[in-house]
């Protein structure tokens, strides 16, 4: 076993035992967990915007300045390490976006931002909690904020008013093949670097309950079911009664391969109700 001086130097002052580093060096209970293979993904989405009558501009779209022309929306590069085998299985993800959208996120303000970062845990209670610590995507909607995982290109009225980022502890665990259980505590409920809501004692928390039926139910199975809620301060401001976000969307299969419905209800309210109101309902194929 070698040790360099500073540890003998502590070893000597009664500051660390030497066994423990005994331990340590000889991948006892102290070592640091190893994680999985890492793996290096991404995406490119590029887009034509055609744009067609007198009023082109449109709140469902990517607005005007795209209009009738070839664009490059973002590149995605992700980092990961998946959560390993065992009782504390550990992993990460780490989500670069480069190019005009990355300013859309909301925490970088430039054409460079970190979309995901964070941390993962197995926990071993029941069958396993698993936890993500660090900014990651929020836990409602119906379109997702990647351009490779939205099923369409464009984002409704319902993507715009709800959240799309969050930087805290997430926390998912299977109750069943059939029935998931998330639950969400953030900085705020909307993106930001290290964010924090004028009221510092005041937290966003979320829950998110994910339902799908299975085959024996014939044609319905398969489908999901969807509820989620979210209450929370924006960045450094106080919102009487805060901001809540509602959903509710279900999705079921046509008998048609590879095509499914879905509808999807939005609603977000501040001052509890007692401010501005905003509310969508949306129907996919």
């Amino acid at each position: 076993m070698k040790m360099n001086k500073w540890t003998v130097g502590l070893a000597a002052a009664g500051m660390v035992s030497l066994a423990s580093v005994a331990q340590a060096q000889d991948g006892g209970s102290l070592s640091t967990p190893k994680l999985g293979t890492s793996s290096l993904t991404g995406y490119v989405s590029t887009s034509y915007h055609w744009a067609v009558g007198k009023d082109k501009s449109s709140s469902y779209t990517l607005g005007g300045d795209r209009e009738d022309r070839f664009a490059l929306n973002v590149v995605s590069l992700t980092l990961a390490s998946p959560v390993t085998s065992g009782e504390w299985g550990a992993g990460y993800t780490v989500q670069l976006w480069a190019g005009p959208d990355a300013s859309a996120l909301g925490v970088g303000g430039t054409d460079l931002a970190v979309k995901n970062a964070y941390l993962s845990l197995n926990v071993p209670i029941g069958d396993g909690i698993n936890l993500d610590v660090g900014r990651f995507d929020t836990i409602l909607g119906y379109e997702g904020i990647d351009y490779n995982n939205n099923p369409h290109f464009t984002h409704s009225n319902g993507y715009a008013v709800e959240p799309t980022l969050h930087e805290g502890l997430k926390a998912s665990y299977t109750v069943s093949d059939y029935i998931g259980v998330t639950l969400l505590m953030a900085n705020t409920i909307d993106p930001s670097d290290n964010g924090a809501s004028g009221n510092t004692d005041r937290h966003t928390y979320g829950a998110a309950l994910n339902l799908s039926a299975p085959d024996s139910w014939g044609t319905l199975g398969g489908s999901t079911l969807d509820l989620a809620y979210i209450n929370g301060d924006t960045n450094g401001q106080i919102v009487s009664g805060s901001v809540a976000n509602y959903y509710a969307g279900v999705t079921v299969p046509t008998g048609i391969e590879k095509l499914s419905a879905g509808l999807s209800w939005s609603v977000r309210e501040d001052n509890g109700g007692k401010g501005q109101s905003d509310s969508a309902v949306g129907l996919y194929l």
